[in-house]
């Protein structure tokens, strides 16, 4: 009888163990977060209000979170006495497995949800089976385009709202709202469990702003105003990054990427065969020399810097070929000596070619763009194409 005990005892010592453990080699990774604020004016103008709609991701779009991690979408609030609170759409395993988002909230002060019950610096507004629920329950579902708001309503007292869902009232003691030594501002985050996850398509629009004139007007961040934190705490491959896409007003989209670029490659002029990560394979054109730089078909230049076909549109009126990839959009035109970045223009000593009817681009200015270096060897015409940081590769042409 007591071996059958000392048996149970046991058993239930081993079933509660791997319900509260973790592998010892599980490692969490939080991802580079793109962090917008609000400055102070010279005579401490601030703002009292944001808002903001946006397209939120599915299932499909993030990686890294089935078990443990989130993604997150916030909006933000810093008053003049260093309180400090977040609140916004996550999605963790629960939602994941729900397809869906729900409302958290972290405050660096007590109080901020003491009007549902909890003195928590944090709280998660969804159903809760172990506790009374005196809050509202506020769920998402996946591709859902919302619009929400955080707003100073009085002395020491914010509202968030989800248009069209019940608002929440938070303690925030020093908010004020005139909007006075008061910072505003948005975040987008992922904390994976994958060292290569990553979150897209999060499209931000109408982003505005209320400052002390009381009018709610468009807020694009400025260069001074944005920040890019990362602090992955392991296996930082050193070349993770946050694009933000602007338009000339909005939508925003805004590409968090956590894998760097993998492939090496080689081309050598006049030879249709190229190796790519150690394998030989045949173009359609070979690679060939004009105004002191090496050309490249399109399809296999964008193949070696990780660039699907899907990827490449090609305008035939315009006469331009686009390369949209991990939050990079490149835009050349033929005969045109610039490329287009993210919207933004810069200058080419030499313009794409169409030759025997293919697109060919100066290999340098594409590879670059998308985080590859690019070496010439003139000795053995070969241009090398590897990733930023890596030494480069022996030819393969050699033997």
């Amino acid at each position: 009888m007591l071996r059958d005990l000392l048996l149970r005892v046991l058993l239930l010592v081993t079933i509660l163990f791997s319900f509260n453990s973790s592998p010892a080699d599980a490692v969490t990774y939080y991802s580079p977060a793109y962090r917008a604020k609000t400055t102070i004016g010279q005579n401490g103008e601030g703002y009292s209000a944001m808002t903001v709609t946006l397209v939120l991701p599915g299932n499909s779009d993030i990686k890294g979170n089935e078990k443990t991690g989130a993604a997150y979408n916030y909006l933000g609030m810093e008053t003049e006495n260093s309180n400090s609170l977040e609140i916004g759409l996550h999605k963790d395993t629960f939602d994941r497995n729900n397809q869906q988002w729900s409302v958290f909230a972290f405050a660096n002060y007590n109080g901020a949800f003491s009007l549902y019950g909890s003195y928590e610096k944090w709280h998660n507004f969804r159903p809760n089976i172990y506790m009374q629920q005196v809050w509202p329950t506020l769920v998402v579902p996946d591709g859902s385009t919302v619009t929400m708001s955080l707003e100073v309503i009085k002395p020491d007292e914010v509202v968030f709202t989800i248009e069209g869902q019940e608002p929440v009232t938070l303690k925030m003691p020093g908010a004020n709202p005139q909007g006075q030594k008061q910072i505003l501002r948005r975040v987008t985050s992922l904390m994976t469990e994958d060292p290569t996850g990553f979150l897209h398509n999060n499209v931000w629009s109408k982003v505005q702003v209320k400052g002390n004139d009381g009018i709610l007007s468009q807020w694009i961040p400025q260069e001074i105003e944005k920040t890019v934190s990362n602090n992955m705490d392991e296996g930082d491959p050193m070349s993770n990054w946050v694009n933000v896409t602007t338009g000339q007003y909005y939508p925003e989209t805004i590409n968090i990427k956590l894998d760097a670029p993998t492939n090496q490659g080689a081309f050598q002029v006049g030879n249709r065969f190229y190796y790519i990560n150690g394998s030989m394979e045949q173009a359609d054109v070979a690679p060939f020399i004009e105004g002191g730089r090496t050309y490249v078909p399109v399809r296999y230049l964008s193949h070696i810097c990780g660039i699907t076909e899907g990827e490449i549109v090609w305008d035939e009126n315009s006469q331009s070929v686009s390369l949209s990839h991990g939050g990079i959009l490149q835009v050349l035109r033929i005969g045109k000596k610039e490329q287009l970045v993210n919207g933004i223009s810069y200058p080419m000593d030499v313009s794409p070619l169409i030759v025997n009817d293919r697109i060919c681009l100066p290999a340098r200015y594409v590879a670059n763009q998308f985080g590859y270096t690019v070496e010439w060897d003139n000795a053995h015409k070969t241009v090398y194409i590897y990733p930023k940081g890596q030494a480069c590769p022996d030819n393969p042409y050699v033997q």
